[in-house]
């Protein structure tokens, strides 16, 4: 019997602008160094990308949503494998501690964005930022219509963008109008 060939995922690569990851605030006004770079990406990397690639979301709602992506990986990352464990060698005893600081700062940034989001739209920002289920998946699951859950994520990301201070209120009402 003959295996069927497992199916590769769809790759669409586009240009798109990008944070510069050498940016730093020293050289802020330095011109060789920019804040952001064109980088060639997979559109198809995320459920998030590929709505931003296609106009669905503003880019301020992306980045509202890279952000939870960001916070929700640090949170759900697993305790160390064996071969992360390296030894202590500040004489102390222990193992390390698997809850850094940075994992708990992530965890209070999620805990203040389901607080000011509500419930749903917190779960809703979760199931696709963070877990990279599409919105047709998860029409089907809730039986809810694919446009109004789009509707729903977008004003859970413009909301998370104001509490996140990625833009200011007025800025965020105007990408609304824009959308």
């Amino acid at each position: 019997m003959m295996k069927r060939a497992a199916r590769s995922p769809r790759l669409d690569v586009e240009m798109a602008e990008v944070d510069n990851p050498y940016w730093t605030p020293a050289h802020a006004k330095d011109r060789t160094n920019p804040r952001k770079v064109h980088a060639l990406r997979n559109a198809n990397e995320s459920p998030l990308v590929l709505m931003e690639s296609r106009g669905t979301i503003t880019p301020l709602q992306a980045a509202a949503g890279l952000r939870f992506r960001m916070l929700y990986e640090r949170v759900m990352a697993g305790p160390p494998s064996p071969g992360d464990i390296r030894e202590r060698v500040d004489g102390g005893g222990g193992r390390a501690d698997a809850m850094s600081e940075s994992r708990m700062q992530a965890g209070r940034e999620l805990a203040l964005a389901a607080r000011e989001i509500g419930r749903a739209e917190y779960w809703l920002v979760r199931s696709v930022c963070g877990e990279g289920q599409s919105l047709r998946e998860i029409a089907m699951r809730t039986k809810v219509r694919r446009p109004s859950a789009a509707v729903a994520l977008r004003h859970a990301l413009d909301r998370l963008a104001e509490v996140w201070n990625l833009a200011s209120k007025g800025t965020v009402a105007a990408h609304r109008r824009a959308a």
